[in-house]
């Protein structure tokens, strides 16, 4: 007489068909989640680019990073990367921006500080 199946035999198998589904529709869904974040953090690197090149500059909303518990998937690797590139030049280019502002404001206060106040800069020698 051959042994009786163990009870969790069935299960077993089901939990190994529900894990390769799992993994099967898992990256599909890790991808679109990293689209949609590195949409988000593209549309935030092109608002400070722009926020750079403005004459009237707006202040940009407060930046959050990813908060996502999922790998990268490897074909959007080149993306992030790009992004990052950007990310860089742009905190490159605020510091600039900023450190130039800080510069005419000192010259701005020494200039301020050399002038007397209320008096007389030019006599009409005519009247």
């Amino acid at each position: 007489m051959a042994p009786a199946p163990e009870p969790s035999s069935h299960s077993d198998d089901a939990t190994r068909s529900d894990s390769r589904v799992e993994r099967m529709t898992a990256p599909s869904s890790w991808h679109l989640i990293w689209e949609t974040e590195l949409d988000r953090i593209e549309l935030d690197v092109r608002m400070a680019e722009r926020m750079l090149r403005s004459a009237d500059p707006q202040p940009l909303a407060e930046w959050a990073p990813p908060a996502i518990a999922v790998p990268l998937p490897e074909d959007l690797l080149p993306r992030a990367r790009l992004l990052h590139e950007r990310q860089l030049a742009v905190a490159h280019a605020l510091t600039s921006r900023l450190a130039s502002t800080v510069r005419h404001q000192a010259l701005t206060d020494r200039m301020r500080e050399n002038t007397p106040p209320d008096v007389p800069v030019y006599v009409d020698v005519s009247a």
